[in-house]
């Protein structure tokens, strides 16, 4: 079920943040994050709640640090040839 901003809900009611990886950048994210995996298609991180207020609150910060590994994987990237 889909809510907003990314936002979405597990069959048991707790909400998720997930976002897309650009192609291009999945090899890149999977070093990032080191992870152990060789692609990271999707970034996914529980926000531990089932209040869709509380989750409206944490869900930006989530993005944020997403937002901080894809650009770290954009350096990487750039990086090599």
């Amino acid at each position: 079920m889909r809510v907003a901003m990314g936002l979405l809900r597990t069959k048991h009611g707790v909400y998720y943040v997930r976002r897309k990886v650009p192609k291009r950048l999945e090899r890149a994210v999977a070093q990032v994050l080191r992870n152990g995996k060789v692609r990271q298609t999707f970034l996914k991180q529980s926000l531990r709640t089932k209040a869709l207020p509380e989750a409206k609150r944490k869900a930006p910060v989530v993005l944020l640090e997403f937002g901080s590994v894809i650009a770290r994987a954009e350096v990487l990237a750039a990086d090599k040839p």
